[in-house]
């Protein structure tokens, strides 16, 4: 795929706007983003109700599978080419496991200093230097992982082999790549810590905000990463 931008253009921008313009296009990814979103987020509290606990379990895995399918929507909007709502939850089927083990190796480090502090008795998820800490790690991983999420979805089935790719096309690109790593990751971030500063109420909007914020970066993440020269030849490497 070959993506021209024009020149003296500043490519994240443009790659912005492609990515909103894409909404227009494929109105089901938007859709379907915050609705995930929202179900998560009412689940979540189940307050011991097994069902509700259930159905927030399989919208979190949904979640994770819809993270890969969003990434081929804004590819074949990117393209020009269509995309059918019946093959939406199929798509989202078969990214689940590969973006489960994603996050589940992502968060290794932060659950066993969580299971320490438990076992020493210092932890407290009210605390302002485990939620600082928490949003600390939320960053890095952020900015680590700009391009591992898109080389799951577009180049590869093993996490093992993501990681790699992703690092060294964010290493090897930079500091050209900058505004992809680090403008949505601080975004993120920003607003994790708002959301913990605002009272209930305010919360859900906050959240579905920032659900729509991280999507749009997301769709100029993937042009970016469709865009790179360097794509083919590390590829060709794994």
């Amino acid at each position: 795929m070959a993506i021209e931008t024009p020149a003296n253009t500043d490519w994240f921008i443009d790659d912005v706007k492609a990515s909103l313009e894409a909404w227009r296009r494929v109105l089901p990814l938007p859709i379907i983003t915050l609705l995930l979103a929202v179900g998560a987020a009412v689940t979540m509290p189940s307050h011991g109700n097994f069902a509700i606990f259930l159905v927030g379990l399989v919208l979190g895995f949904l979640s994770l599978g819809w993270l890969g399918t969003q990434f081929i929507c804004y590819r074949r909007a990117f393209d020009g080419e269509p995309t059918r709502s019946g093959e939406l939850l199929s798509l989202t089927w078969t990214f689940i496991a590969r973006y489960v083990r994603l996050y589940f190796l992502a968060l290794m480090p932060l659950l066993v200093l969580v299971l320490i502090a438990i076992r020493w008795h210092t932890y407290s998820s009210e605390s302002p230097g485990w939620r600082l800490g928490f949003l600390a790690y939320v960053l890095v991983f952020a900015v680590a992982g700009t391009f591992i999420n898109p080389t799951l979805a577009y180049s590869t089935r093993k996490v093992t082999k993501a990681f790699p790719l992703g690092l060294v096309m964010l290493a090897q690109g930079w500091p050209n790549n900058w505004k992809y790593a680090v403008v949505p990751s601080v975004a993120v971030a920003a607003l994790g810590g708002a959301y913990w500063l605002l009272p209930s109420p305010g919360r859900p909007v906050l959240q579905a905000l920032s659900t729509l914020i991280s999507l749009m970066f997301a769709g100029a993440i993937a042009r970016c990463y469709l865009r790179n020269p360097l794509r083919p030849r590390l590829e060709g490497e794994r």
